[in-house]
């Protein structure tokens, strides 16, 4: 909707992330973690996936959103310290195949909150963003408060007033 100004600057988080092949099978359960490491204190997430590999993630900085999607490119120290990382949680992590390296950008605000409402000065126009690493979380009960929004001019769930799009105004 370019015809319309959106309401908050966007934070430029950009998460790593790698998915690894090892030999031999990890087991079933998820395992977050919290210390430091070479760049800082860091809390990666290990997750074991149905076909065989595992998925870590959990190294973050904080570079530009590129224009083109296709411009999103990981920091190779990040991803080698998330590899190094899960290593050290399972042995047979730290010689498992590196089948990619990632990165993606998570939507966030610069108070930290998520963005919940209408956008200001358009009629039909609403945004449900803003909630970072805590999207699949929360996104749920985000989107009936929204809903709720929409069909009957207030959330009946929660108030979502300190979320309003206006705040940033």
């Amino acid at each position: 909707f370019p015809e319309y100004q959106l309401p908050a600057p966007r934070a430029q988080t950009r998460a790593h992330s790698v998915v690894l092949r090892p030999r031999s099978s990890v087991g079933t359960e998820c395992l977050f973690q919290y210390h430091t490491s070479t760049s800082g204190t860091v809390d990666p997430e290990i997750y074991p996936v149905a076909d065989g590999t595992v998925y870590v993630c959990g190294e973050v900085d904080y570079v530009e959103l590129p224009d083109n999607p296709l411009d999103i490119k990981p920091d190779s120290a990040k991803c080698s310290d998330l590899i190094s990382q899960a290593g050290y949680a399972a042995n047979c992590l730290s010689e498992a195949e590196v089948v990619t390296k990632q990165a993606c950008y998570l939507p966030g605000s610069h108070d930290d909150l998520p963005i919940i409402g209408r956008v200001p000065e358009s009629r039909n126009v609403w945004m449900a963003t803003g909630h970072t690493f805590w999207g699949i979380l929360n996104g749920p009960a985000t989107g009936k408060c929204l809903a709720e929004l929409i069909l009957f001019g207030k959330s009946k769930t929660c108030d979502v007033a300190p979320f309003s799009p206006d705040r940033f105004l």
